[in-house]
């Protein structure tokens, strides 16, 4: 009898003891399986982010938030399924854990996500060494992290992207005289959690204009043509010196007319084409001429023999370098130069009727303005 009461005994405790494994078993599990769902990263910003999740099944007291990242290992307690961290390091890849905590301190198993807060935008981003095909874009390094940085450029009908890890970067195959936006962001380590852009625009250089020529020459006025350049241009500046003169004007059209000017002066024309922004210039084209100079006054002959003829006339208005003297007649037709407002023409034939001309030349020798002419006979004794 005694030893059927212990074997009861004994199956009594060997139950209990079993179904208190069980409870705790079931209660580990319990906890176990009810973690916090659904952790989600959103508004992400350079020094914080915002969590989110979803309530985990059963009872929970509050929820524990942690981050680590860089050198922070940081925790906070919440009774919120939100939270937002803030003080992070721009650029840097956190990992956030979420534990729900039972009312006894009991915590259940933790719930992981990890995400890069966003690099800080890049300063003082500039525009250097503008060509008509590239420009050199510098930039500061910006607080914080970065992996590498994002140079767009849009302009015309280009959309071109590359990506550097310095803070420089030279943009070629652009197009002369067109607008472009230079758009740099900083990307973090993980190659899709991008910083604020920041852009600036800039002009390409336009072409220079070719074949630049000078015609219709008169004392006052010169006719310049050009080709229109390759590229796009807004208009040009056509500028001429000389003779203490610096003047400029602009025209849309690759022709222009220079009036105004003093007569057998050497003048230099330019021609460069400008950029909408009315700023950014091409390389500039010249050339130089002489204006025609203008013709001697008052001809006339103070002396005639037989043989010569004495002649006088007045300086032309303008410049000259020199006059040319011409004289003819049926058979023949002789010249020579002076610096002098006179002339002895000598070695005549009496009786003779000759046409005098005299024109006065420019200092490039060949500038030549209008003659004036005179006829005049040799007397016979």
């Amino acid at each position: 009898m005694s030893c059927y009461i212990l074997s009861k005994n004994l199956q009594t405790t060997l139950l209990s003891l079993f179904l208190f494994q069980s409870i705790i078993a079931a209660q580990v599990e319990s906890i176990d399986q009810n973690a916090v769902t659904s952790l989600t990263v959103s508004k992400k910003t350079t020094s914080s982010m915002s969590l989110t999740w979803n309530e985990p099944l059963g009872n929970r007291s509050y929820f524990t938030v942690n981050w680590t990242g860089g050198s922070v290992n940081i925790s906070s307690n919440t009774s919120n399924t939100s939270y937002t961290v803030t003080g992070l390091t721009a650029g840097v890849n956190y990992t956030f854990t979420v534990t729900a905590v039972a009312a006894d301190g009991t915590t259940g198993t933790p719930t992981q996500i990890s995400a890069f807060t966003k690099p800080n935008a890049v300063t003082n981003l500039t525009v250097s060494n503008i060509n008509t095909s590239s420009v050199s874009l510098t930039w500061n390094e910006p607080p914080g992290n970065r992996s590498y940085f994002t140079v767009n450029c849009t302009g015309g009908s280009v959309n071109n992207s590359s990506n550097t890890s310095n803070t420089s970067y030279t943009v070629t195959g652009l197009t002369a005289g067109v607008n472009y936006t230079f758009t740099v962001t900083a990307v973090a380590a993980d190659g899709q959690t991008a910083g604020a852009p920041t852009q600036t625009s800039a002009f390409s250089k336009p072409n220079a204009v070719t074949n630049l020529t000078v015609s219709n020459i008169n004392t006052s006025s010169v006719c310049l043509t050009w080709n229109d350049p390759l590229g796009n241009r807004s208009y040009f500046t056509v500028n001429w010196t000389g003779d203490s003169v610096n003047n400029s004007s602009n025209t849309s059209n690759t022709s222009y007319t220079v009036t105004g000017l003093t007569a057998g002066v050497n003048y230099t024309f330019t021609v460069t084409a400008v950029a909408a922004d009315g700023q950014t210039a091409g390389a500039p084209t010249q050339t130089s001429v002489f204006t025609k100079p203008d013709s001697a006054g008052d001809l006339s002959v103070t002396e005639i023999t037989p043989s010569s003829l004495f002649l006088n006339w007045t300086e032309p208005i303008g410049e000259r370098s020199f006059f040319k003297v011409q004289w003819t007649n049926d058979s023949i037709t002789l010249n020579s130069t002076t610096s002098n407002i006179f002339f002895n023409i000598t070695d005549l034939n009496p009786g003779v009727n000759y046409t005098i001309l005299i024109s006065a030349v420019a200092a490039d020798n060949i500038t030549e303005g209008e003659a004036v002419g005179l006829p005049v006979y040799t007397s016979m004794i």
